[in-house]
């Protein structure tokens, strides 16, 4: 689910089921992101990360890295 910073102080409740698991922000600026984590822990969510960098600092976190090898199909 995809929330703008300023329209997520009006959208916390569509979070609801979320406030026990762990809740990433993603964004390009970390002041921004500093913004969205304190709004998100003050409503009482759990565990909240944010990864810098945008979606290109998202997808390095989880594949370890943009410079990778293709899957082979039969691995998919």
């Amino acid at each position: 689910m995809e929330i703008p910073l300023p329209d997520l102080p009006g959208r916390l409740g569509d979070l609801d089921r979320f406030r026990s698991v762990p809740v990433i922000v993603v964004g390009e600026d970390g002041e921004q992101g500093r913004k969205a984590c304190e709004l998100l822990s003050g409503a009482g969510f759990r565990h909240v990360i944010f990864v810098p960098e945008g979606a290109a600092g998202l997808l390095a976190g989880s594949r370890g890295g943009l410079d990778l090898a293709p899957v082979p199909e039969e691995n998919r």
